[in-house]
């Protein structure tokens, strides 16, 4: 049998000198562009990313219903004073709690899920526990809901996200839920890795055909049609997957086709 002229070697050992290689590659320097979120899919972060907001901004309502103080429990009837929505556009006139702080009466108002919830309210009450009319702008507890706790059904500050907290690891491959995040704290632009992953496939055998060279595809036809059976001639479909998989996962690649190597 003919020797090769490359030496073979173990696939575990080839993949350790791959690794140590690409070990070698990642001390050196390397430079960073700014692009738009919207481009950055595949792309490699240059910077540990944090958020720059709390996501809450503020205590929020986790239920549509009505938020009370939790000091008025053993009330079960309360004045309507407004109606609030999530966007926050509506408010509240506190000076009315205060003018009426010593009053029998007690006060809550109407939110939905995500709504701010400014104090003194600090109890969430679901909407199904509870009787109400705006057009008296009075609100009734249900008899066999019970008030108990502080907080509930509120989220706090931070609680999905917190100011300062890390988004995406120096180093990473971004994908669409990385995106969905950083432009969930409003962060629009990111610094990635400016020069592109340069990768080389080579098929190997005799046998091989590139489906893509018309020569060859001609050549192929022709001993089908004669019904050469001395042909064993196949198309390499091999390459053509890892190429349309790495442009797949990687938007800043360059692929060297090294063709089609003969046995030896």
């Amino acid at each position: 049998t003919s020797k090769s002229k490359h030496e073979i070697i173990d696939l575990f050992k080839a993949i350790k000198l791959c690794c140590d290689e690409g070990e070698k590659k990642s001390k050196i320097n390397t430079d960073f562009e700014t692009i738009s979120t919207l481009d950055s899919i595949s792309r490699i972060s240059y910077y540990d990313i944090f958020s720059p907001i709390n996501i809450p901004k503020n205590e929020t309502s986790m239920m549509d219903g009505f938020a009370i103080n939790i000091d008025d429990k053993n009330c079960n009837e309360f004045v309507i004073l407004k109606k609030i929505y999530a966007d926050g556009k509506e408010t509240i006139n506190l000076d009315i709690l205060m003018l009426n702080n010593n009053s029998t009466e007690k006060y809550c108002i109407y939110v939905t899920t995500g709504t701010p919830i400014p104090p003194p309210f600090n109890f969430v009450i679901p909407i199904e526990f509870v009787k109400y009319s705006y057009s008296s702008m009075k609100m009734i507890i249900n008899s066999d809901y019970e008030l108990s706790g502080k907080d509930k059904f509120i989220r706090k500050i931070g609680d999905n996200i917190l100011k300062g907290s890390l988004l995406i690891s120096k180093g990473k491959i971004i994908n669409e839920c990385d995106v969905a995040l950083l432009a969930s704290v409003g962060i629009i632009e990111i610094q990635v890795v400016k020069n592109c992953l340069t990768i080389a496939i080579m098929s190997n055998g005799n046998e091989l055909i590139d489906p893509f060279n018309q020569n060859e595809r001609k050549q192929m036809q022709e001993d089908y049609d004669n019904s050469n059976i001395l042909n064993g001639k196949i198309y390499d479909s091999n390459k053509t997957y890892l190429t349309l998989l790495l442009k797949r996962h990687f938007n800043n690649i360059k692929i060297i086709d090294f063709k089609i190597n003969e046995d030896t």
